[in-house]
């Protein structure tokens, strides 16, 4: 089971929803994740897809603390993963971590992520990880107006992507 993906775009779309449309407080308690408490005779493979879940399901929320939690879950299950020797999902998992990164605006520690996460995906050999992370880079980049680094990363995922 991979951690689910969550593109860029997904993010365009709903950082522009959320700067054009106000989003009402949400009481804290009606919207609460239960924390997952690691099972000490579970498999270690359990754990890392819970956290991705309990993730995803804090990064639908649209606020900064919920984000940053999700972040952390993410970084959480990657470690895991890696581990466990499953640098495939890691790789994913830090993907998501450092797209989450980029709406919070922590542009560093998204650029950090996403290389860390490079480097995992060409360790596991996945294309698909390899060109998300590029992505991410890229966008990073793109955003930081250094529009060289930019384009040579979006050239290298597309040429992965062939």
């Amino acid at each position: 089971m991979r951690c689910p993906t969550l593109g860029l775009s997904f993010f365009l779309l709903v950082s522009a929803v959320a700067l054009s449309t106000s989003t009402p407080t949400v009481d804290s308690q009606s919207r609460s994740t239960p924390e997952v408490k690691p099972n000490p005779t579970a498999d270690i493979t359990d754990l890392p897809p819970k956290l991705c879940d309990e993730a995803r399901a804090l990064s639908t929320q649209q606020r900064r603390e919920p984000n940053q939690s999700a972040v952390q879950k993410y970084q959480e299950a990657a470690r895991l993963w890696q581990d466990a020797r499953d640098y495939s999902r890691a790789a994913n998992a830090l993907t998501n971590a450092g797209e989450l990164l980029v709406i919070l605006g922590e542009l560093r520690l998204a650029l950090n992520t996403f290389t860390e996460s490079l480097m995992i995906s060409k360790t596991a050999k996945s294309r698909l990880e390899e060109t998300r992370s590029l992505n991410g880079l890229a966008y990073v980049y793109f955003l930081q107006g250094n529009s060289r680094a930019a384009e040579e990363r979006s050239t290298r995922a597309l040429e992965l992507a062939k």
